[in-house]
């Protein structure tokens, strides 16, 4: 388009007609509210109240434009700066979502502090939260809790950790060691460390004195329609120390063998990030290394350096097969899409690069 004075005049066109658009919006939304009820309750409220707002961004950039075009460019990017600093002081400015200080969420709750110090140097386990602190509190304080960081869950998951799945058994399914909670007592066998009067009630923390671990071996493997995973995993006679639960259909890629009564094995983390794992395994016989990890995309694993297929298992959890001895386990996330999108990304910039190239050999 036309410039004037290094101001596009097509920008000032555009937002002039951005901004009759949004008095449009402003009378549209007043004559629904008008209709249904001046109330602060009516849909018609904030729709009217956000659109005043746009319309008086809008109104204010086709302002600055105008006046740029017939001053100084100078005088467009101060504008732009003043609105822009206008727009991130204006939204929101009235909503407080907690009535505490933000230093308030920077201080560690005391029934964190308190399974730190009851945990001590073991840091590969998680946490049941029972509403009794904010959803995210294990993001800056490095705990695992089942719940996550989002309120946004895979459909698998949510259904795993919802009912009709026990809770106790989808503790033990996760690597639960302690349970924040409002109960004095639990269905599973537990110690409280740490107790705490709140608005609503006492906050306990317990610590359960059964825990099961990170990673386990298993020997048998049981296939079921998926529509009977969850009432299977749930049913008190399961144990998932001593059977594997697959959906039927699952490629049967592992030799199994019961071992002795008396044969010992193990299987241990040793080093834990998350992105990556590693796991000492010693079988007695050939079976199933089954690890309390989400079976997503992009995870790949290897027994001794050797590339292995990963089961999705009980529903929601990895497994490797493993050959009786001593082996290490190792699990790296490495989606393809990630590295699909870094060699775009890499070759987007390798074409910026030249293009500009080319493009200063040609000025003049």
């Amino acid at each position: 388009s036309r410039l004037r004075r290094g101001v596009p005049d097509g920008f000032a066109r555009l937002a002039g007609w951005l901004t009759l658009g949004g008095v449009g919006l402003v009378i549209a939304f007043f004559y629904g509210l008008n209709s249904t009820g001046w109330s602060v309750e009516s849909q018609f409220y904030q729709l009217l109240n956000r659109a005043v707002f746009l319309t008086l961004v809008l109104a204010l950039f086709w302002v600055i434009l105008r006046v740029a075009n017939d001053g100084s460019p100078k005088i467009w990017l101060l504008g732009i700066v003043a609105l822009l600093v206008f727009d991130l002081f204006s939204v929101n400015w009235k909503n407080n979502l907690t009535p505490q200080p933000p230093e308030w969420h920077t201080r560690i709750p005391a029934a964190v502090a308190a399974i730190k110090t009851d945990a001590g140097e073991q840091n590969v386990f998680r946490v049941y939260n029972e509403f009794r602190l904010y959803d995210n509190y294990g993001v800056p304080f490095e705990i695992q809790d089942i719940w996550g960081a989002s309120p946004l869950r895979l459909a698998r998951y949510e259904a795993f950790i919802s009912p009709p799945m026990r809770i106790e058994r989808a503790w033990e399914l996760l690597n639960v060691r302690y349970v924040i909670t409002w109960q004095a007592e639990l269905y599973a066998p537990s110690t409280i460390i740490f107790s705490e009067p709140a608005a609503d009630g006492t906050t306990y923390v317990h610590r359960l004195d059964n825990p099961a671990p990170r990673a386990w071996l298993v020997h048998r493997v049981g296939k079921v329609p998926p529509e009977t995973m969850i009432p299977r995993l749930t049913d008190p006679a399961f144990d998932p120390r001593a059977l594997a639960l697959v959906e039927s259909g699952t490629p049967a890629n592992w030799t199994l063998a019961v071992p002795a009564e008396s044969a010992a094995e193990s299987a241990g983390v040793t080093a834990f990030a998350p992105n990556r794992l590693s796991v000492r395994v010693n079988a007695a016989a050939d079976g199933l290394l089954v690890l309390s990890e989400m079976a997503y995309p992009g995870w790949r694993a290897t027994v001794d350096g050797v590339p292995t297929p990963i089961t999705r298992v009980d529903g929601v959890l990895r497994a490797v097969p493993v050959s009786a001895g001593a082996h290490t386990v190792a699990m790296v996330f490495s989606p393809l899409t990630f590295r699909l999108g870094a060699g775009i990304s890499g070759l987007a910039l390798i074409f910026l690069a030249v293009g500009g190239w080319f493009s200063r050999e040609k000025s003049p």
